[in-house]
């Protein structure tokens, strides 16, 4: 039986690897049930199935319009309390390894930028969309 995690929006942004953030997706929602399944990128997005609410209006020419995006604009779209942000390579494996007091956390993901090659999987908060929006209550 699948992992319910019906206070988590599943996400992802791609201009690059469409089609592996898809099936990253779908591997994501074989494990787990969330509220539900964004997916933001170019024009181009292949057919992702009925589970997947795709955004193809975006456009991610640099890591740095990526992190914009998520940083900026992401907060626009989630309509739950905590987005699980997945990447093509890095997605949900193993849903036993969840633990609910991931949700306590502000941010679970590369510790540090110098460390990380930007393919992470992270939980962050939406309670105050605002705060993800660069301004802090």
């Amino acid at each position: 039986m699948p992992l319910s995690l019906p206070t988590v929006t599943l996400c992802a942004a791609a201009s690059v690897n469409v089609a592996a953030t898809i099936r990253a997706l779908k591997t994501c929602l074989e494990k787990v049930n969330f509220a539900e399944c964004l997916l933001f990128g170019t024009a181009d997005i292949p057919n992702a199935g009925p589970n997947i609410r795709c955004f193809g209006e975006e456009t991610f020419n640099s890591a740095a319009e990526y992190s914009d995006f998520l940083l900026l604009r992401l907060a626009d779209f989630v309509n739950t309390p905590h987005c699980l942000i997945v990447q093509w390579d890095g997605f949900v494996l193993d849903a036993s390894a969840w633990n609910p007091r991931f949700l306590d956390c502000d941010y679970i993901g590369a510790p540090w930028p110098q460390f990380s090659d930007g393919h992470d999987v992270t939980v962050r908060p939406f309670a105050t969309p605002a705060s993800i929006n660069g301004q802090r209550p």
